[in-house]
């Protein structure tokens, strides 16, 4: 068995190679509990992808059912095409990788089937599976012209198909860039037929005449079949020649006089100074796109660099991750193809578990946070988008403080990307997301968002924050809190601090709320040094349009000859005369 992907059955071993192991699914969240790992993202985006997910196969299906019923070049063909084109894109720019096993009852995502088998000539159960395709996927740059032969192909109306070439050899042709297909089932009737592999096709052919002995259940298959079971192996089990083909006794074989060739090279490739293996291919394939005479396929680069990154991932190294991640970035800027993948929900999943492997681990340390920042940081701008809809879904404060310190510093770079996050249902997501504009309020781009925030009523709380965010920065919400310090300060050390700081950053509205507190009626009950310091402040901030307050509160007497009176008296007559001495210079 083996897998195939966007090409007719190929040789293979015989049994499939284990896929890494995946990630261990958290437990479900408790009331009590604090900590969730990146299970938290699963759930919410299993539902939500497996919606999408149907939403791109129900146009997949529509646009088959109108191939078989309209000309390939009818405008409904085409059309229905379009629509494909954007529901795959559409979910390939919010979920990553999109990708659906093909069952014999229906299809399935991520495990879980999502669509069941009707019983339509349109069903992929019903295309696809009667081929031993049991995997179909799309990648990131799907252009139409796939989907259309794709759909063509599917609907029976591809020219390929004849009574000699099947719909697996008919989808082999077309040798799709974005589409693909895996196949499983090496002795499917498909695969037997084609024989594009001819180590295969003896073995095949072979294996196919002792079934149907057997099935059928005569005396000479019961005898080639007991043949057959009876005989001893070829090679003893620790034959090297069998330790060669077993990748999980590879150092076992290096041992043997066979492997010193395999050993020898592995020896010249790893150098301790320069890395590790895997960092020396990433190293040596990052190197061969700056040679102008072979230079290879720079999506075959970006795949090649993301898989050796995964791959670190899920050994949960963050610090070797981010390292490849320099490495390319040092032959030139990464790949959108590399980028798109590493910003897929599965790989930033693996961020997550890297920097909180299990429920009750401790809080990462500083080292690998800051792998973690250096790592997104390398992805750039262009990961931001996705990286604020993995933190507006942890609830793990830890990872979550992590992962605002790379927004922290990509704000000013996507600003737009992060407005959704300030309306989020959860008040503490929405606020610390406001806090990162409030933070860079001095860009532009951000100063404007807030404004613009400032004036929607439709959110209240982040009304009132941007507003303080652009009064701190103006100044003026330290001016609001020392003239209600002023007005109301229940502390006279306090009041007189608070005028001779506004004395130094108040505006013309600051001084017209000094005009109206120096006019009430109690103002004067006030001691001397708080009088001389509001007037005082008054008078700097107004200059001549202080001189009239201050000659109505140098004539005003008391019939009672009241003390307060008279020191406010004495204390504008000294405050018109610095200012009237001021006027006339030296």
């Amino acid at each position: 068995m083996d897998v195939v992907t966007g090409a007719a059955p190929a040789a293979a071993p015989a049994a499939p190679v284990a896929a890494p192991a995946p990630a261990p699914r958290a437990p479900a969240r408790r009331a009590t509990a604090a900590y969730e790992s990146h299970a938290d993202l699963d759930r919410a985006d299993q539902v939500e992808g497996g919606r999408a997910v149907r939403d791109v196969l129900a146009s997949l299906q529509k646009a088959i059912q109108f191939f078989r019923l309209y000309p390939p070049e009818h405008p409904l063909c085409g059309q229905t095409v379009e629509e494909t084109v954007r529901a795959v894109r559409e979910f390939l720019e919010r979920h990553g990788a999109l990708e659906v096993q093909i069952q014999r009852d229906g299809v399935a995502f991520r495990g879980e089937q999502i669509l069941e088998e009707q019983g339509r000539a349109t069903d992929f159960s019903f295309l696809l599976y009667p081929e031993g395709i049991r995997s179909l996927s799309f990648d990131h740059g799907v252009e139409s012209r796939e989907v259309h032969q794709f759909v063509e192909t599917l609907s029976g109306q591809d020219p390929a198909l004849t009574a000699e070439q099947d719909l697996l050899d008919a989808l082999w042709r077309r040798e799709f860039s974005h589409i693909h297909y895996l196949t499983f089932d090496q002795l499917s009737p498909a695969a037997l037929r084609a024989h594009h592999d001819s180590t295969l096709a003896t073995m095949a052919r072979r294996i196919d005449a002792l079934a149907g002995a057997a099935q059928r259940g005569t005396p000479e298959g019961d005898a080639a079949l007991r043949r057959l079971l009876e005989a001893p192996p070829a090679l003893p089990p620790d034959d090297p020649a069998l330790l060669a083909t077993r990748p999980e006794r590879a150092p076992d074989y290096r041992l043997t006089e066979a492997g010193e060739g395999r050993q020898r090279l592995l020896e010249r490739v790893f150098d301790p100074f320069l890395g590790d293996l895997l960092g020396r291919s990433a190293d040596i394939v990052a190197w061969t796109t700056t040679d102008e005479d072979h230079e290879p396929d720079p999506v075959d680069v970006a795949h090649f660099v993301a898989g050796c990154v995964v791959n670190v991932l899920w050994q949960g190294d963050l610090l070797r991750a981010a390292d490849l991640l320099g490495r390319a970035e040092a032959s030139g800027p990464l790949h959108p193809e590399l980028i798109a993948r590493l910003t897929g929900r599965d790989a930033l999943a693996l961020v997550v578990r890297a920097l909180r492997p299990r429920e009750g681990a401790p809080a990462p340390p500083p080292e690998a946070a800051q792998a973690a920042v250096r790592y997104l940081s390398h992805l750039g701008s262009a990961a931001v988008p996705a990286v604020a809809r993995l933190w507006g879904r942890l609830v793990d404060d830890d990872v979550r403080a992590v992962v605002r310190g790379y927004l922290a510093g990509q704000v000013t770079a996507q600003p737009e990307a992060l407005v959704p996050l300030t309306e989020h249902g959860e008040p503490h997501v929405a606020e610390e997301a406001l806090s990162l504009f409030a933070q860079a309020a001095r860009h532009p781009r951000c100063h404007e968002l807030l404004k613009r925030f400032a004036a929607d009523p439709s959110h209240p709380a982040r009304q009132r924050g941007a507003q303080e965010a652009l009064d701190a920065l103006s100044g003026e919400g330290e001016r609001k809190r020392l003239l209600q310090a002023l007005e109301a300060g229940a502390a006279r050390d306090e009041r007189v601090l608070a005028a001779r700081r506004l004395a130094e950053i108040g505006n013309a509205q600051t001084f017209e709320r000094l005009c109206a507190l120096a006019q009430q009626k109690d103002f004067a009950q006030r001691d001397d040094e708080e009088v001389d310091a509001v007037l005082g402040a008054l008078t700097r901030l107004g200059g001549v349009r202080s001189v009239r307050l201050l000659q109505e509160l140098s004539e005003r007497r008391s019939l009672l000859g009241r003390k307060d009176t008279q020191r406010l008296s004495v204390a504008a007559s000294t405050w018109l005369q610095e200012l009237r001495k001021g006027r006339r210079g030296p």
